[in-house]
């Protein structure tokens, strides 16, 4: 069983094989639940598809399909 220890800040570092396990990366949102027994549950707070709408632009480097293409080194 993985185990971790807490900093004085109260900072835990989840190991990796936990990480993999629950997908989780850098930015997801954990929360915690308490159980009655005393015990915790941890769930990656998932957001829904539709909450990233808008967050990537459209606008960057345009490139046409000649340029893609892997002989191409005038890009």
């Amino acid at each position: 069983m993985p185990t971790a220890t807490m900093t004085s800040k109260g900072q835990i570092t989840i190991p990796k094989t936990v990480r993999e396990a629950l997908g989780l990366f850098d930015g997801t949102r954990v929360d915690f639940e308490i159980l009655p027994d005393g015990s915790a549950l941890l769930r990656a707070k998932r957001q829904p598809l539709e909450s990233i709408i808008g967050a990537f632009s459209a606008d960057g480097i345009h490139v046409t399909v000649a340029q893609m293409d892997p002989g191409s080194l005038d890009a």
